[in-house]
């Protein structure tokens, strides 16, 4: 309790029996945690820090250092005025203000409150210093100390904390943040102009009606920018608000006295009344009367004489039954209105509420909309698990990242709203869908933007987009991967269940690694690590010209660009410039955007960043200074390319991409190894060309088949060749028949006889397919007792009978046409020393002839030929 009073002793709460636990409190000041100022005082005016409080976590601050390209730098948690509050993943020590995390160790308090904030007139800066309890390391006869300086910088954006510089005990923080710039505003019309944040709030939207509001027996008719009663509300002609009773009204605030503020601390927009009618009188005791109220059962409006000898009222809505009453007195007051615009994303128009009332002759309400909620930049870049992410590059200021997918195209832009989408699109969106019939769909509003790093794929997430039915709104999650290139969004999936919409993304703004710097001398790179030097050749000195840059004001841009720095331009004031944005239609427009002060050179997987800074100030923040940024990009098919306008960033930095083999030679060899993991692949454009190029030479290849097989005796010729390449053997037919025994046999003998077939002359064509022939020796009647005696003997059958031979028509001649005789006794032996080969696995016939070879002995013998395939039936 922070103020001590007769409870401030300990008092007996209960007693656990069961454990014998007496329980007590104590109530004392002692007990709180201190409360620190979060206002400094700057002259007359007032720096109120306090909506810099983080409220649920704390803010993440990194190193900004371009010398720093390690992943071993920790991060620091920060909040003012009051210790960081609990956060996942991060076991800060409890009270610490200020928290570095290093990459390896548990977390360190840096940091504690120890004040209000302090103005330096001389600087003109407030600062904020943290002392901790814990020892620095470094030497253990200091402890850690965090200074965070505030400096004015007009927008939307609240701004972070930033390390600028630090040694092994010290750290110090710059804080650019709109809260401590002079405090201005400008009305005009329905509309006020904020200096600080450089953004107008216009409540036009809610002038085009009246609001009514009640309250107990009250009701209130409130205008925005506009009378809140008709012509037949007597009394309340020219009000903004006026109480409402029968016929007649109260006037709370002329219209013609109308005023608008913004209040920073309760990022709110005041609408104020004054001078209305006179306040109603009260008692002679300061008590306000209550009008009307119940006297004797009839309703007054005003003080009355009834019972009593002066002017008196009920300070009650009904005397009768409180008796509650005073004479009355009258004020020199007037009464007045105020209304409260607070930003509600969820509140398209909102409507007013009662927030206090004081004697009848002040009101306030409250109303909660999204009129009034400033379009927000989300921070583009960020440090998770040590590692920065900047993702600038895919948040455009002059148009979005657009596709088409089944019909529906889809408006993305990271970071902030939508521009040039289409025209339902909200102004505070980030991702809109357009389908085929032209209705227009938020996926996800700007303010609902979240980031995080899911195993190396960055992942940013939308909410709060149509209604999906079911108390489900329309939520977006796009899922980036560490590429090559810039690259484009596609779509990947829809989850009707949570009304979800995925979407993939593979691009170098991904990717944690920064690139490797070069140094440029007259055209020639050289990497200071490895050495190696590289040569732009002509596109150095050349001077080129990018277009694309059309605005939705109707105003168009070229840029003039020479890496080497312009000399002969039609516009005079170019020269000396690396870029210079002209209009083609004016002469007398040139701003340098690009000079070669301080330019930098940097090269990643074969590609070439050229980033360029300038004197000339943003035209939408004069704290800022123009940038732009050329992508060179290797594509062998053009020489020298033409660079190409691909959009404005929010912090003022032109993006041009060039695609030119002038960069080919770069490659992976260039760059030091050990910068970083390679991402190999194709640009967009030449994975494009050689796209077309394989299509090219298909419908080629077929334009020559059709041209050479358009005869029909060349196609026959082909698919002959192609027959024969691809037979595996050649066709072998069979003829076999019985016959009888002849006369020098006894009866127990039978002899088979197998003709051999002439092959006759091969022929093209489908029939071309030749004939093997069979030769037979007689047998005795017991070599041939397995057999089956019938007529229809299969082919199987006759191919096991013993001597048979098979003859390939392949053959240069045939030895024999008649069949011969052997002795039975012969033939066995010959078949007992083939069938032993083939156990053995040796081959069957070791005497294996070519087609047109004679075996080297007597020619009354027969030769037998046959080849492997026929073996092989053979031997089954």
């Amino acid at each position: 309790r922070p103020e001590a009073g007769p409870t401030n002793r300990p008092m007996l709460i209960s007693l656990d029996k069961q454990t014998c636990t007496l329980f007590f409190s104590w109530h004392t000041p002692l007990a709180c945690e201190q409360a620190t100022e979060c206002t400094v005082r700057n002259g007359s005016s007032i720096i109120d820090l306090s909506p810099l409080i983080h409220r649920t976590g704390g803010y993440e601050a990194y190193d900004e250092s371009e010398d720093d390209t390690s992943d071993t730098t920790p991060d620091f948690y920060i909040n003012i005025c009051q210790p960081l509050n609990p956060m996942h993943g991060v076991p800060c020590p409890a009270g610490a203000s200020v928290c570095k995390v290093p990459v390896d160790g548990p977390p360190i308090d840096i940091g504690r409150v120890t004040g209000p904030p302090i103005f330096n007139p001389v600087a003109n800066e407030v600062y904020l210093n943290f002392e901790s309890s814990t020892h620095c390391l470094a030497d253990r006869y200091m402890n850690y100390t965090s200074l965070i300086t505030f400096h004015c910088k007009r927008g939307v954006s609240m701004g972070t904390p930033k390390l600028i510089r630090t040694n092994d005990c010290d750290f110090v923080f710059e804080w650019e943040t709109p809260i401590v710039c002079p405090d201005e505003v400008k009305t005009q019309g329905c509309a006020v102009t904020d200096e600080q944040l450089l953004y107008s709030f216009n409540l036009t939207s809610l002038s085009t009606s009246t609001f009514k509001v009640t309250r107990d027996a009250r009701t209130y008719s409130i205008g925005v920018c506009t009378a809140a009663a008709g012509l037949d509300q007597e009394g309340c002609k020219d009000g903004g608000v006026c109480l409402l009773s029968g016929n007649k009204g109260a006037s709370f605030g002329r219209l013609a006295s109308m005023q608008l503020d913004y209040r920073h601390q309760d990022e709110a927009v005041i609408l104020s009344y004054v001078n209305g009618d006179p306040c109603p009188p009260e008692t002679d005791d300061g008590e306000p009367c209550v009008f009307p109220f119940i006297y004797k059962g009839k309703s007054y409006d005003e003080c009355v004489l009834e019972g009593r000898a002066k002017l008196w009222c009920s300070k009650t809505a009904n005397y009768d039954r409180d008796h509650e009453w005073g004479f009355c007195r009258q004020t020199n007051s007037y009464r007045m209105s105020a209304i409260i615009f607070t930003c509600d994303e969820s509140e398209d128009i909102g409507r007013p509420q009662v927030f206090s009332e004081d004697r009848g002759c002040e009101v306030t309400f409250e109303w909660k909309t999204k009129v009034v909620c400033p379009p927000k930049k989300m921070e583009c870049k960020f440090v998770q698990k040590h590692k920065t992410y900047d993702l600038r590059l895919l948040s455009s200021l002059t148009g979005s990242w657009d596709f088409v997918h089944e019909g529906n195209s889809y408006f993305i832009n990271l970071c902030q709203r939508v521009y040039k989408g289409p025209l339902d699109c909200s102004e505070r969106a980030s991702i809109c869908k357009k389908s085929a019939t032209g209705q227009v769909q938020v996926l996800g509003l700007v303010h609902t933007q979240k980031l995080e790093v899911i195993d190396e794929t960055v992942i940013v997430t939308y909410s709060k987009g149509y209604p999906c039915g079911g108390n489900k709104t329309a939520s977006s999650v796009i899922e980036l991967t560490c590429a090559k290139t810039v690259g484009r969004p596609a779509f990947k999936r829809f989850d009707s269940v949570s009304c979800t919409y995925y979407f993939y993304w593979y691009s170098r703004a991904a990717c944690a690694v920064r690139p490797q710097e070069v140094t440029m001398v007259n055209g020639t790179l050289t990497n200071p690590v490895t050495g190696k030097s590289f040569s732009l050749g002509e596109i150095y000195f050349k001077l080129f010209s990018a277009s694309g840059d059309m605005r939705t004001n109707g105003d168009n841009y070229l840029y003039e660009i020479q890496l080497s720095s312009i000399t002969s331009s039609s516009y005079p004031a170019c020269a000396g410039a690396n870029i210079c944005q002209v209009k083609p239609n004016d002469q007398h427009f040139s701003r340098k955007v690009g000079t070669s002060d301080m330019t930098k050179y940097y090269v990643q997987d074969g590609d070439l960043d050229v980033v360029f800074t300038s004197s000339s100030k943003c035209g939408k923040d004069k704290t800022k200074s123009v940038s732009s940024t050329i992508f060179f990009h290797c594509d062998p098919l053009v020489k020298d390319g033409i660079p190409e306008f691909s959009h404005e960033t929010a912090d003022c930095q032109y993006l041009f991409s060039w695609y030119t083999s002038a960069v080919c030679p770069l490659g992976v060899d260039f760059e030091d190894e050990s910068a970083g993991p390679e991402y190999k692949g194709l640009s967009e454009r030449s994975q494009a060309v050689g796209a077309v190029l394989s299509l090219l030479l298909v419908a080629l290849t077929g334009c020559l088949l059709a041209l050479l097989l358009h005869k029909k005796e060349r196609r026959e010729t082909v698919i002959n060749k192609l027959t024969s390449c691809c037979r595996r053997s050649s066709g072998v037919s069979y003829k076999y028949s019985k016959v009888s025994k002849e006369e020098e046999t006894d009866e127990n003998e039978t002899e088979w006889l197998m003709e051999e077939i002439q092959v006759p002359a091969p022929r093209l064509g489908k029939d071309g397919q030749e004939n093997g022939h069979i030769t037979t020796k007689a047998v005795k009647a017991e070599a041939l007792s397995s057999l089956h005696g019938d007529d229809q003997d299969s082919e199987d059958e006759v191919l096991t009978v013993p001597e048979v031979k098979v003859h390939s028509g392949r053959g240069a001649e045939v030895e024999s046409s008649q069949p011969l005789r052997n002795p039975q006794r012969k033939v066995l032996k010959e078949r007992e020393g083939e069938r032993l080969g083939l156990v053995r696995g040796e081959k069957a016939r070791k005497g294996k002839f070519r087609p047109g070879q004679r075996k080297p002995t007597a020619p009354a013998k027969l030769v037998s030929f046959h080849d492997d395939s026929d073996e092989d039936l053979l031997h089954i």
